[in-house]
């Protein structure tokens, strides 16, 4: 083992000089090391996007109406993000003027649509898709598209789609509901941010605006690369800055990213627009979601008693010995301080919906669903692996976290 002069020192203030009797041998000790994981910590505040969140009796009244017009399965992710999609686009023709009466919600839009021919905009369009996907145990998002000329442009500088998160996609997907169209780049589902480089690189003619089937059979004399170009021609005017509600120390804002547009904003489109929170990092708008952390506490407390360690196996503490010594004596002091693979294996997660936690020691093997927030892990000699996920209300499990930790 070589050692710096900072770590000689350090071993010199915590060990002093050690004298090891000749009666004690090296002998050799398992080691204790992670080969592959994907276990990393998100700081990311699972109730912080949750500015327009509703409660959840009203998200049950919400699945319930819906659930009598269309069947949508929850575990068919991404599927029934696109189903859901569909649905509300052929819901009614879009009217870029009408708003619904304040604090309406999106089961009260759904039935003023069914009940008395109403017809909204795109804020509308979103709102109702976001909340029958949170209905359906999905974190989704509105998101604010807004041009260069946000401020104070003539009109038409902003327009509002979606984001959702697919625990199995594990990213975010933009999807548009006035237009019933999710993109795809070489068959990947995309986020907003990632159209937006895209836009960038040059390869925005590349992006595949896809439009659902069941919007193209209802529209007469349908013209799909039409439609598929006027859209590319239409986003094409929304990348001056992105934005989406959050809560931030218990208050409402929009965290609005700047794109091609670079002043922070006061106004929208000459209207007063007040509470946005500017960044220039995309990390602040996409971050993982639904995920869980694996947190190993020894079943002792990790911190041996060298001294008693030491007076335990007859090694004196001398102080005339040189740095060479000590070092040729380190490797037979090793075994004695060596930790043992027994773990008290505690979970934390970022789902909003947080219910149970489930594992297991293979990836062919069975979930098993716990009580609370923890299991003993006892490692046996060779390759271990263990996997787990949080699982929320709606019986949606989300993505898995891995840990594989060799032990010999």
């Amino acid at each position: 083992m070589k050692l710096n002069r900072a770590g000689q020192n350090l071993f010199l203030l915590f060990l002093l000089t050690v004298f090891v009797p000749a009666s004690i041998k090296a002998s050799p000790f398992k080691r204790i090391e992670i080969t592959k994981t994907n276990n990393y910590f998100t700081g990311f505040n699972s109730d912080s996007y949750r500015a327009d969140a509703v409660s959840e009796a009203s998200l049950n009244s919400l699945r319930q109406y819906v659930g009598k017009r269309i069947r949508l399965n929850p575990k068919d992710d991404p599927g029934v993000i696109i189903q859901a999609l569909q649905w509300v686009s052929l819901q009614w023709k879009q009217d870029g003027v009408n708003e619904p009466r304040k604090g309406e919600s999106a089961l009260d839009i759904l039935k003023d649509v069914h009940e008395k021919g109403q017809r909204y905009r795109c804020v509308e369009y979103s709102l109702v898709l976001v909340d029958i996907l949170r209905s359906l145990g999905y974190v989704s998002r509105k998101l604010s598209l807004r041009s260069v000329d946000v401020a104070y442009g003539p009109g038409a500088e902003g327009h509002i789609a979606v984001e959702v998160w697919s625990n199995h996609l594990q990213k975010w997907i933009f999807i548009d509901p006035q237009f019933s169209i999710y993109p795809t780049y070489r068959g990947r589902y995309l986020d907003y941010y990632e159209i937006y480089q895209l836009k960038k690189q040059g390869k925005f003619s590349k992006i595949k605006f896809n439009v659902t089937q069941g919007y193209q059979k209802r529209q007469s004399k349908f013209n799909l690369q039409g439609y598929q170009r006027d859209y590319q021609k239409f986003l094409a005017h929304y990348f001056g800055y992105m934005a989406t509600p959050i809560v931030h120390l218990g208050k409402n804002y929009n965290l609005v990213l700047e794109l091609n547009g670079k002043r922070e904003t006061m106004t929208f489109q000459a209207s007063p627009e007040g509470n946005n929170l500017f960044t220039r990092n995309w990390r602040d708008l996409y971050f993982d979601v639904n995920r869980t952390m694996i947190n190993f506490q020894y079943h002792h407390d990790g911190k041996s008693d060298y001294q008693a360690l030491l007076k335990q196996n007859g090694i004196a503490v001398r102080g005339d010995k040189t740095d060479k010594e000590i070092e040729a004596k380190l490797a037979k002091l090793e075994p004695l301080f060596a930790a043992k693979p027994d773990f008290n294996v505690s979970f934390l997660n970022n789902s909003p919906w947080h219910s149970y936690y489930e594992y297991r020691f293979s990836e062919q093997g069975p979930w098993l669903k716990i009580k609370g927030d923890s299991i003993i892990w006892n490692l046996k000699s060779g390759r271990n692996d263990l996997e787990a996920r949080s699982v929320n209300r709606m019986d949606i499990p989300g993505p898995t976290t891995f840990v594989h930790i060799l032990y010999r």
